[in-house]
């Protein structure tokens, strides 16, 4: 994809990108752009993961959906809130 922008607008140097989690787009920008993820990607990729991982464990999967709500959270907190949302979810996990 990025490939294709730099064919079509060779001077472009975009400040910040928002992207969907695809690891080869972020990795392919370069290293000052700023990148910002598709909160709609990561609650979709997450309860992916959940579904097809914990369908038989209610309780850790609802524990495990508790992550997306982090966006949601100041910024000054979410180092905080995470550490409380992980030491919830079994050592395996964290």
């Amino acid at each position: 994809m990025w490939e294709q922008i730099r064919l079509l607008c060779p001077l472009a140097q975009p400040q910040q990108m928002l992207l969907d989690f695809e690891k080869g787009a972020i990795t392919s920008l370069e290293p000052n752009t700023v990148v910002k993820c598709c909160f709609f990607h990561l609650t979709q990729n997450i309860w992916r993961y959940v579904q097809s991982t914990y369908t038989h464990d209610e309780e850790l999967a609802m524990r495990i959906r508790r992550i997306p709500t982090l966006a949601f959270a100041r910024p000054a907190d979410v180092p905080d809130l995470f550490d409380q949302v992980a030491m919830d979810l079994p050592l395996r996990l964290r």
